[in-house]
């Protein structure tokens, strides 16, 4: 690993198998639809990488193009059209309640709400 730790101490760390640690690596909605933001962080920290690159890639991560949250709920509506599922099913899955949004994506907005600005970051953290 490029981070100098195994797979076992980045299980540890996380308080997971390995194999649970090995679908993180193997599968891309793995670190979105099972991590917490604890999790999330944690994993960053043993990989010295920022939580917000280990969810995007590091090109997406440094963009600094902006998505619209109208923009957010239609794709989360075409996503759970192309899955067959319905909200409350996709909602449960992710662990998030989307039909508030679906139905008002202006909500986030009034709320003030940038779901990657609450993403954790490593700076001005103790390693």
């Amino acid at each position: 690993m490029s981070a100098g730790v195994t797979h076992n101490e980045v299980a540890r760390r996380l308080k997971t198998t390995v194999h649970s640690y090995g679908d993180l690596e193997r599968f891309d909605d793995e670190a979105f639809t099972v991590l917490s933001l604890e999790q999330l962080l944690d994993l960053g920290k043993a990989l010295n990488v920022e939580p917000r690159v280990l969810l995007l890639g590091e090109e997406v991560a440094a963009s600094t193009s902006t998505i619209t949250f109208g923009d957010i709920a239609a794709r989360l509506a075409d996503r759970i059209a192309r899955e067959g599922q319905t909200i409350d099913e996709f909602g449960d899955r992710i662990g998030w309640d989307v039909e508030p949004v679906l139905k008002d994506p202006t909500i986030c907005t009034a709320a003030g709400l940038d779901w990657m600005a609450a993403l954790p970051s490593l700076s001005g953290l103790n390693h």
